[in-house]
């Protein structure tokens, strides 16, 4: 990302991505899509190969993240790619650690849901860079499975845009 400004002899640049994962949160399949907004920029068209060596050139760099089909867009992509965020359903597997025992019985009732909305208010971890809202979100569904006492794993499909670890486990957990 250090060569950006340079590149295009620009103030600034943005990354503006698909939807936003967690740092501690794994990314399963292809990925996603993301734009970096260039923000003044002297040198505006480059060419194909430019973006190919780029793209290799950050491949090449790093085994935790990976770019596929760099290109110019037009400004039109951007809203594209934000559309997303609140019609998609998100799949979850977390591994749950309970305080108290849990028996069996106990992990069953939390499979007797039908589609249910829950209220979120904006997690104190998001607070600097998200407005402090209630926002309604979409559980569609959720499947626990019974590991031991104090362990379970819970499959969720949500609405996109819904805070997972604070429905897990609080604001503060």
């Amino acid at each position: 990302m250090k060569c950006i400004k340079p590149v295009f002899k620009s103030e600034d640049f943005k990354f503006i991505t698909s939807g936003r994962e967690d740092k501690d949160v794994r990314m399963l399949s292809d990925g996603r899509p993301f734009l970096i907004e260039i923000k003044n920029a002297r040198v505006c068209k480059l060419d194909q190969e430019f973006y190919r060596d780029l793209q290799q050139q950050v491949n090449g760099s790093t085994e935790l993240v990976g770019i596929w089909y760099l290109q110019e867009v037009e400004k039109t992509a951007c809203s594209l790619i934000l559309s997303g965020e609140t019609e998609k359903q998100k799949h979850y597997r977390c591994l749950v650690q309970s305080s108290e025992p849990l028996s069996v019985a106990d992990i069953e009732n939390l499979n007797n849901k039908d589609v249910f909305t829950i209220k979120q208010n904006t997690p104190i971890r998001v607070l600097h860079r998200r407005a402090p809202l209630i926002r309604e979100k979409t559980i569609f569904d959720m499947k626990a499975t019974y590991v031991s006492e104090n362990f379970f794993l819970m499959d969720l499909v949500t609405q996109a845009g819904t805070y997972i670890k604070e429905f897990v486990h609080g604001d503060l957990g």
